[in-house]
């Protein structure tokens, strides 16, 4: 699993951090070594979560930075 978390810090105090969100990416278990298949779930704050997957993508090419890249732009676009 692959999670990314967003926090508010408040002046760099991390005793007061506030998680506002996260992004969680599940490997389903489907794909080949090339190619994977994930379930997202993402997660804001006073907001019910948000469930996608993404299929087919080639992990073997891009990084983890692009997934995450294309499931916010999936989802918020």
């Amino acid at each position: 699993m692959i999670k990314v978390t967003v926090e508010l810090v408040p002046f760099g105090d991390n005793d007061k951090k506030k998680e506002l969100g996260s992004l969680k990416i599940i490997n389903d278990g489907t794909g080949t070594l090339e190619r994977g298949n994930y379930n997202i779930t993402f997660t804001e704050k006073d907001m019910d979560d948000i469930q996608h997957e993404i299929t087919n993508w080639p992990r073997s090419e891009l990084k983890a930075w692009d997934l995450v890249y294309r499931i916010l732009d999936d989802l918020l676009s």
